[in-house]
This record gives C-alpha cells, sequence and structure tokens, in this order.
C-alpha cells in the first residue's frame, strides 16, 4: 500500500403488545397436533445419522457429500415429493461449480520514503482468494490507506470503497465487523492485532481449505498485523494518537497518515 510516500505491498423486539378489558378472559390453547411429536422426531432421528461419523463432515467431492445427497433425495422420494426437473437422469441434481482455496504464503512489506520495511512472518499474514493478489495505496494509486478504527457497519460506502481499510482487532467482533467493511468494496482490509500470539492464531484459523460457490467468489485480500509492526512502521507516537482517536466518541476514519 503506497501512502502519500509510504507503500504497503501484499501478496498471497420481539413486537409484541397486549390489551387489557374489563372481564376479559384468555382463550383456550389449540389442542396439540398428535402429528408434530412424530414430526419431531423424525427431524431429530435424520439430523443425527447425517452428523453421525458415516457421513464424514459431508464435504463436497467426498464420500461423505454422496452418502447425503443420496440419503436426502431418499427421504424426499419417500415423502412423495417429485423432481421438477423433468430430467430423468439426473432428477434431484444440478451441476454446481465450487471454488476452493488453501492458503499457501504471503508477504508485507512497507515503504516509507526511502525506508522499507519487511513484516516478519511472525508479525503479519494475508490471505486472498486468488493465487497472487498485489495490492498498492498512495494518493496517486486511487486507493488510500484509511484508519477505521472499531468501526464497522456505521463506515459509509462512499468512505470504504477502493481503499485499504485499517482496522482495530478486537475478539469476538473483528469477524463481524470485517464481514461488514467488505460489504462496502474495500480493495482490502488490514487487521490490527495485539502480538505474535495473535497472529500465530489467525494462521492457524485461516490456514483449512475454503470451499465457496464459484458465483460467491470475490477477490478479498485480509491481512493481519501486530500493533507493533504498526508503531515501527508509522512510529510509536503517530500510530498511539491514531489507536487513542478510536476511543472517541466523534471519532471519523482518517487516511494513514493523518494530513
Amino acid at each position: 500500500m503506497r501512502l502519500p510516500g509510504r507503500l504497503l505491498r501484499l501478496a498471497a423486539p420481539l413486537l409484541g403488545f397486549a390489551a387489557l378489558a374489563a372481564c376479559a378472559t384468555a382463550p383456550a390453547p389449540p389442542p396439540a397436533d398428535p402429528g408434530i411429536a412424530e414430526i419431531r422426531a423424525n427431524l431429530a432421528r435424520d439430523i443425527a445419522i447425517l452428523a453421525s461419523d458415516e457421513f464424514g463432515g459431508r464435504k463436497p467431492g467426498t464420500p461423505g457429500e454422496e452418502r447425503t445427497t443420496a440419503f436426502i433425495i431418499e427421504r424426499l422420494e419417500a415423502a412423495g415429493l417429485v423432481s421438477g426437473t423433468n430430467d430423468p437422469g439426473s432428477a434431484w441434481r444440478a451441476p454446481v461449480e465450487l471454488v476452493a482455496t488453501t492458503p499457501q504464503a504471503s508477504g508485507l512489506s512497507f515503504e516509507v520514503g526511502s525506508r522499507g520495511f519487511l513484516i516478519p512472518d511472525e508479525e503479519g499474514v494475508a490471505f486472498t482468494s486468488r493465487r497472487r493478489v498485489l495490492v498498492q495505496a498512495g494518493s496517486d494509486l486511487g486507493s488510500e490507506l484509511v484508519f477505521v478504527g472499531r468501526k464497522g457497519e456505521s463506515i459509509p460506502a462512499e468512505t470504504a470503497a477502493g481503499q485499504i481499510l485499517v482496522m482495530l482487532g478486537e475478539p469476538g467482533a473483528s469477524p463481524e465487523r470485517r464481514a461488514a467493511l467488505f460489504a462496502r468494496n474495500p480493495v482490502a482490509i488490514v487487521t490490527v492485532v495485539e502480538d505474535e500470539a495473535a497472529i500465530a492464531a489467525t494462521r492457524a484459523a485461516f490456514a483449512r481449505e475454503s470451499i465457496l460457490l464459484a458465483s460467491e467468489e470475490q477477490v478479498r485480500l485480509a491481512a493481519f498485523v501486530t500493533r507493533g509492526a504498526m508503531a515501527r512502521v508509522l512510529g510509536d507516537e503517530a500510530w498511539q494518537a491514531l489507536e487513542a482517536s478510536a476511543a472517541a466518541e466523534d471519532f471519523a476514519p482518517v487516511t494513514i497518515p493523518p494530513a
């Protein structure tokens, strides 16, 4: 991402009401449907079967998926349902294109003026759905590095779209916040986490294979870097000022470095 004089490269309620009336009585509840108990029992049985080890997790492309599909088709037909495809060769099935991604390697680097900062693997990591994505930021490149603190869905789309967002990580809240920000179409999101242990935990959490519908695939780049690394890149005073500003009630996103 190139800033003015800086470059970062990334690869890799219930609503209800009540009325009170004198001498009003509540109607008696309707009699229980004797078929409800059977439906519940059948659902519990089928869920237990599908969740059993025999189905191996039901991952696409595995024997577990084939067993799952066959089981569901059998239950649909037993219920008297008829396929609407009119395809005798594949009455209940339709081809679906999937995309599988597995993390491999990534790199993060900043350039501040004539100085370069290569972020060590233990202090930073990046993930993307494509084999290689290079993201740069700077006033002359169409994208800038925008600090959003702990804001998520309150960030206007016009502020986030096309930018590289820097958010403060917060255990339990970061995934939802990151998803809300990605919905505003930034080119990348950099989450600043506490320390190297958080980077290791993030790497482990993202290390598993991910499978998506091809139609849902989006080229997104999510990077994670430690507070210490950001302080080295921007300078302790500048980074501490940004962190402190995020706690203000009137906080608004700001371009890094502040003008």
